[in-house]
């Protein structure tokens, strides 16, 4: 009996947090409703080092040192691009009548995004689909859908509403790397409060930097430590900074010093997630343990032992929290507030994300997007591909891997 205390101490240390027990077995991710192709696909100047979505706004980091904010259009733009797209398909032979309405669909979602931001950026994306076989693989993979997208250019890339575009917030300048070559600098993390901008970037020679973009202009900072990860705004004065050895960083923007420091664990960083509103700050970590702390009161709440392997993402919306992992047979974690449920996802889960009223996670060759209930509703196809990044925007789930590419798939 002298053993009971520890034991029932343990038991409580490993499954505190907002009092939803974990479960111990795994549900399959199976459903009949599938999508399987993009809405529209947007494609960038460089590959996407980091995908937020920042007070209802979507940002993309690129490595080439750009900061771009993207906005979707109104549903009703949206539907008529739908709408101009399936007319020309349908004008196609009775034969290829399914071939070409998911072509031009497909092309309508390009022409789309590619009509909005400027001109040159348009002009390129066109002469990739008309020269570049690859994009053509990337849209269909298929002679017959290229023919029904040289179609669907002539007839409706003038016409066709945007539905995407893109805003440059800034353009950092090329960095150096080892032998003094010009690279590009990086941007793999940021955040937003107000018109304020923190985010972190490769400087010369890979060392990474903390810069501030406000009232047009960027103030740089040397990082207090290596291997700093994520960035949030605590205020307008403090960051905080999360270290790949787990260490949260309190750092004050004016003298550039460290006022508050804590290590959670031995473990290394993995996901991190921020709700301002409550000030709850989600960290994870590399022995599968989620870790709640106020960042308020600068203290650890609670943690939860969930996973047998490292944590890559979480996300936290008031009492819901997802959590993604390399666990072979628990590889993704909901909980609502009520209940708690695993999944197994036969593949590393890399990302997670939650809207009001759903949420998603990746999987081996695409996503699975579940209610509030924890059911799986949907089931998104992407074929050579893997997605790094996920988020929810009004109507669409939004998605990108490590390149040029942002995906945006239609709930609806």
């Amino acid at each position: 009996m002298k053993f009971l205390p520890p034991l029932l101490l343990c038991a409580c240390f490993m499954y505190a947090g907002n009092g939803v027990a974990a479960p111990s077995g795994a549900v399959g991710i199976d459903t009949p409703a599938k999508i399987k192709h993009a809405r529209f696909i947007l494609e960038l100047d460089a590959n996407v080092a980091v995908l937020k979505n920042l007070d209802g706004e979507i940002y993309a980091g690129l490595d080439d040192g750009k900061l771009y904010k993207i906005a979707i259009s109104s549903t009703e733009n949206s539907a008529r691009n739908s709408a101009a797209g399936q007319n020309l398909a349908d004008q196609n032979s009775a034969a290829n009548a399914s071939i070409n309405s998911n072509a031009a669909q497909n092309f309508n979602a390009r022409a789309s995004v590619n009509s909005a931001g400027n001109s040159e950026a348009n002009t390129a994306a066109i002469n990739s689909v008309e020269n570049s076989a690859a994009a053509n693989s990337i849209k269909q993979n298929s002679a017959e859908n290229s023919t029904a997208l040289n179609s669907a250019q002539n007839s409706i890339s003038n016409s066709v509403p945007s539905a995407i575009s893109k805003t440059l917030i800034f353009a950092l300048p090329s960095s150096k790397n080892y032998l003094d070559e010009p690279m590009g600098a990086t941007i793999f993390d940021v955040d937003k409060l107000g018109e304020k901008y923190a985010f972190l970037y490769n400087g010369d020679a890979f060392e990474k930097m903390l810069g501030v973009f406000a009232s047009g202009k960027i103030t740089h900072y040397k990082l207090p430590m290596t291997g700093i990860k994520n960035v949030y705004f605590y205020d307008e004065n403090t960051v905080i900074l999360l270290g790949l050895g787990s260490e949260i960083l309190y750092f004050d923007l004016s003298s550039g010093k460290v006022s508050f420091e804590q290590k959670l664990t031995i473990a290394s960083l993995g996901g991190s997630a921020y709700d301002r509103s409550s000030g709850t700050l989600l960290i994870s970590c590399e022995g599968g343990i989620v870790f709640y702390f106020d960042a308020k009161a600068k203290k650890l709440m609670s943690q939860k032992s969930l996973h047998k392997d490292g944590i890559y993402s979480v996300a936290l919306l008031g009492d819901r929290m997802m959590s993604g992992s390399n666990d072979k047979e628990r590889s993704c974690y909901y909980e609502n507030g009520d209940f708690a449920k695993f999944y197994n996802a036969h593949f590393a889960v890399f990302a997670v994300a939650l809207s009001p009223e759903l949420g998603a996670f990746t999987v081996g060759n695409g996503v699975r997007v579940i209610d509030k209930a924890g059911e799986i509703v949907r089931s998104i196809e992407l074929d050579n591909d893997i997605i790094n990044y996920l988020l929810f925007e009004g109507d669409y789930l939004v998605g990108s891997g490590y390149n040029r590419y942002i995906y945006f798939w239609e709930l609806k």
